[in-house]
């Protein structure tokens, strides 16, 4: 129970005619001389209503001197002094003083949570146009790189087309006729095939190696591969409609072959 509930006096309920203090300011208040038959004896502490009037002055005084230089809005100001001049105890200006208190931090909690939603947002927005741009430039980067495919492959398409018209109006025996003859004669030369299908040739040394237009095995320059005993790089004349380089062995003198698919 509070300390001035304690020291209360309590009086009877009808009319006290006369009252005697005796002693120091803790003795007894005798009430005598009473018209009602209803009388009771109380204490009387006055130095401790002191104290407690001055302690409760001072909490009044230094929670409003705080929050009247805090960033607490003035209407809660307004509101906290009302409570604390209305209480009759230090308790009751405390909670007054921490409701206001309580209130501030919960604006700068709802504040502070409201940047991070923000700063949250504008990050997932830089994330997702950082996304958008990378795909972007990956779309471009595949396009320009099936570009570049295409281009190839139209250039060795339109390549190959002017090898077999090179072949059909320059070669003097056609593959076919070669398959079917199995040797021709050309030039003081013997020509015989074999193909890359029954000997791989891998560990020959053919750079920009590829099956030409007319089904001839050729290198990057457009020469027929071809095997004999003379040095290798030399070139011939074939009546094949291209001309033919050496780059493997297996024949000796006049007599050459040629590699086809």
């Amino acid at each position: 129970m509070p300390l001035e509930r304690r020291e209360k006096m309590f009086i009877t309920k009808k009319t006290l005619l006369g009252a005697a203090v005796v002693g120091s300011v803790a003795s007894l208040a005798v009430a005598q001389h009473v018209f009602a038959d209803d009388v009771k004896v109380a204490t009387s502490q006055p130095q401790f209503e002191l104290i407690e009037n001055k302690t409760l002055n001072h909490a009044r005084e230094y929670y409003a001197d705080q929050l009247k230089h805090s960033s607490v809005p003035k209407e809660v100001v307004e509101s906290a002094l009302s409570m604390m001049r209305a209480g009759r105890t230090t308790e009751t200006v405390s909670k007054a003083y921490d409701a206001a208190v309580q209130h501030e931090l919960d604006t700068y909690a709802e504040i502070r949570a409201a940047e991070q939603a923000e700063k949250d947002k504008l990050e997932a927005e830089k994330k997702a146009e950082e996304e958008r741009i990378a795909a972007e430039e990956a779309a471009a980067e595949k396009a320009e790189e099936e570009r570049i495919a295409n281009e190839k492959k139209e250039a060795e398409e339109r390549q190959a087309q002017l090898e077999a018209q090179s072949v059909y109006s320059n070669a003097q025996v056609s593959l076919a006729q070669f398959l079917m003859q199995g040797v021709v004669y050309s030039g003081g030369f013997k020509f015989t095939y074999y193909s890359q299908s029954v000997l791989p040739g891998g560990g020959l040394q053919i750079p920009g190696r590829h099956v030409n237009a007319a089904g001839y095995v050729s290198d990057g320059d457009g020469y027929i591969v071809l095997a004999g005993s003379a040095p290798i790089g030399t070139v011939y004349d074939t009546p094949f409609g291209f001309k033919g380089k050496i780059y493997d062995r297996g024949t000796y003198g006049n007599h050459l072959d040629v590699y086809i698919r």
